[in-house]
């Protein structure tokens, strides 16, 4: 159900339907946060971050850089403590994350007063 919220999230913010877009993807964030840790797969530690990584562009979108700094930290974080194989999807997750971590900088130096 997570991985289908985040999709959905996706989809709402390509149709600039960004309020219920972020809903969507902060209800599948929590969603990952609620589940046993214990029992989560690589995949799962994979969605999660990239989940974070999705709700970390829609907040720098919406003027929301703090938060969207603090979900790109996690997303890092989880990585960082649950995605040490080397992969091509946890290479593309952490290459994503620079990515978004590069904007957010951008952005937080274009803004007044941040």
């Amino acid at each position: 159900m997570a991985r289908s919220l985040t999709n959905l999230g996706n989809r709402l913010s390509a149709l600039g339907r960004r309020e219920q877009a972020l809903r969507a993807i902060t209800e599948a964030v929590q969603l990952y946060h609620r589940l046993s840790t214990d029992r989560l797969t690589p995949v799962v530690w994979a969605d999660l971050a990239v989940s974070l990584n999705n709700h970390a562009v829609l907040l720098g979108e919406m003027g929301r850089h703090q938060e969207a700094m603090n979900s790109l930290e996690e997303s890092l974080a989880v990585q960082r403590q649950h995605l040490q194989l080397p992969s091509g999807a946890s290479n593309e997750i952490r290459e994503q994350s620079m990515r978004i971590e590069f904007w957010l900088h951008d952005l937080l130096a274009q803004s007044p007063g941040q």
